[in-house]
């Protein structure tokens, strides 16, 4: 995936050069939120397919929105607050 958009993504297949733009909803890529979020994608919806629970901290039904950007932010830091660290 190369970035997307509210309603399209622009993609290459496979190992192949070829790239096209397809529907955001059809998508489904791995990576944290903190990955997705700049290539635009983002509130992810419950009925699309790069939805994933684990992205949606705080189950409202948008993956990668604001608040779970915060939240992911706060739990990667718990482990350097935990040792004493600042963050």
């Amino acid at each position: 995936m190369y970035r997307c958009f509210p309603r399209w993504c622009e993609v290459s297949v496979g190992q192949e050069v070829a790239r096209g733009w397809i529907l955001r909803a059809s998508v489904s890529v791995p990576g944290s939120c903190r990955q997705l979020v700049p290539l635009g994608f983002k509130d992810v919806r419950r009925q699309e397919g790069g939805y994933r629970t684990e992205l949606d901290l705080n189950r409202n039904g948008r993956a990668c929105d604001p608040d779970d950007l915060h939240a992911e932010k706060l739990r990667s830091a718990a482990p350097t607050l935990a040792r004493g660290g600042r963050s």
